[in-house]
């Protein structure tokens, strides 16, 4: 695989949000990589395991191998990069966020995953540091609604899967809750969750760029289902039950606005 370039500053600066995007995730990297290591250390683990593991061996039986080619895209601290490492991949993250990426290396150094993945700073919706058909399977957790187009990125992903590839989704409406006040609620009543302890200011600074983002005025995943298949994925299918199976604690990693995956593929030739 070609070693591609980290996004220079000046590739963002282009992008009047992306910047602001960049330095709000950045102050958050050291509490998102204390959460990731606690979900790699428990239950839920195994529980977002058997989200992407299906996909894999499906697409490794087609191949005929068993390492395949796995992109992580707004992989944060590297959790689910990490985790197809674990199954073998030739796992790669990407991340807006400088901070989020040297975390990732640092606990992929920690979990001894460091010889089996690679960490790299990119805008999502510009990869053209990677080839066309370049990874078998594409996984993005909690990445699209931060996104100023996503339909953009989507293309890009697209053009990165081989054909046959699959892609995963891991999202939530969180275009039609605000961080703020749901947090605030959730704390008034003692109940714990991931949110708990970032604080009102950077909740704020969350909301209102959440605000200025298109992808907020969307519903979702109908919108993510109608976009795939407008840009040439096939069997796209919309589950909305993700968050009954990943959160059965409400503990420091319980989110409390339901998640959906969206599980597309990219035509055989």
């Amino acid at each position: 695989m070609e070693i591609p370039h980290d996004m220079s500053e000046s590739e963002t600066a282009a992008q009047p949000i992306l910047p602001r995007i960049r330095r709000y995730w950045d102050g958050r990297a050291e509490g998102f990589r204390e959460t990731r290591a606690f979900e790699f250390a428990g239950p839920l683990k195994v529980r977002w395991l058997a989200e992407i593991e299906p996909a894999y061996r499906a697409i490794a039986a087609k191949r005929n191998t068993g390492r395949l080619d796995v992109l992580d895209i707004g992989t944060g601290t590297g959790f689910l990069a990490l985790l197809a490492a674990t199954l073998g991949a030739r796992a790669v993250g990407v991340d807006l966020s400088e901070e989020m990426i040297a975390a990732a290396k640092r606990t992929a150094e920690e979990l001894s995953l460091a010889d089996k993945t690679q960490f790299y700073v990119m805008n999502a919706q510009a990869l053209d540091a990677f080839e066309d058909a370049q990874f078998d399977l594409i996984v993005s957790r909690n990445l699209v609604w931060t996104l100023p187009d996503p339909k953009a990125a989507y293309r890009e992903w697209l053009r990165l899967l081989r054909p046959g590839g699959k892609l995963l989704v891991f999202d939530a409406d969180y275009g039609a809750v605000s961080f703020t006040n749901l947090t605030a609620e959730l704390e008034a009543d003692g109940i714990e969750n991931a949110h708990e302890g970032i604080g009102e200011t950077r909740l704020n600074e969350c909301d209102e760029i959440k605000a200025t983002l298109s992808i907020s005025r969307e519903r979702r995943p109908a919108w993510d289902k109608a976009t795939l298949e407008a840009l040439g994925f096939a069997a796209v299918d919309a589950d909305e039950t993700l968050s009954r199976r990943i959160y059965l604690e409400q503990d420091e990693a319980w989110n409390p606005v339901p998640m959906f995956v969206v599980r597309a593929e990219k035509p055989a030739l």
